[in-house]
């Protein structure tokens, strides 16, 4: 039986450019028959961020948000995950942070502020999206698609959607005009206790939830699954 995530397996001959960034090494190649690059990312050990990435995008597909894609991949030997580009650069898109609509929609708004940032709240979204969306059926498709990307965060527990979590796609058209759109989810890797170990995951389930052999099978599965996704 085929496998339902099958895992990516990179070539040493594919990646076009590798960047270094802290503690993440990451590289950027494309596959022969897509024109959207990929960028693969080794999992940082110890955490299971890449398999979070790869359960949130799964879940967006069921409750309809447009999410990046992405993939459980391996180079030379390790894991990691590889995310299609979604900002559609050939037709001429760019992709705009929150941080960046917020300030130019918000008066007042800091976007350079990364912690205790009050202002990123619902109503300044809402505001910001409604003056680039202003036809009242745009707005409210648009504003329909974010309140999904809360949901998700709901679901998988994501404490990471900050202002530069999420965004908008623009294209200047040949006109002069500007086409906007909400921007698929993306980076959902702080979700899921991808850091927690599995012990103190089960551990965590409230009293009753569980019995002591139902508490044994999920360590078992999960003790499994864990080593297969590192």
């Amino acid at each position: 039986m085929a496998e339902p995530y099958p895992i990516f397996e990179l070539k040493t001959d594919r990646p076009a450019l590798i960047e270094q960034l802290g503690s993440k090494p990451k590289f950027w190649f494309r596959l022969a028959d897509d024109e959207q690059p990929w960028l693969f990312k080794f999992a940082r050990e110890g955490t299971g961020k890449h398999w979070a990435k790869k359960i949130a995008a799964e879940l967006a597909v069921k409750i309809e948000l447009p999410a990046a894609r992405v993939e459980l991949a391996e180079f030379t030997g390790k894991r990691g995950l590889a995310s299609r580009s979604f900002v559609r650069r050939m037709e001429g898109f760019d992709l705009v942070h929150g941080d960046e609509l917020l300030a130019g929609h918000v008066i007042g708004y800091d976007r350079t502020k990364v912690f205790r940032q009050s202002s990123h709240s619902i109503s300044n979204i809402v505001q910001a999206i409604g003056a680039v969306f202003p036809e009242a059926g745009a707005r409210d498709a648009q504003l329909t698609r974010f309140a999904r990307l809360m949901v998700l965060d709901a679901l998988i527990g994501n404490t990471d959607r900050h202002h530069q979590n999420w965004g908008i796609l623009r294209r200047v058209r040949p006109n002069g005009g500007i086409e906007h759109e909400v921007a698929p989810s993306f980076d959902h890797a702080s979700a899921l206790g991808r850091n927690v170990p599995a012990e103190e995951g089960v551990e965590r389930v409230p009293d009753g939830w569980m019995d002591g052999s139902q508490k044994k099978f999920c360590l078992t599965l999960l003790d499994s699954t864990c080593s297969e996704l590192k």
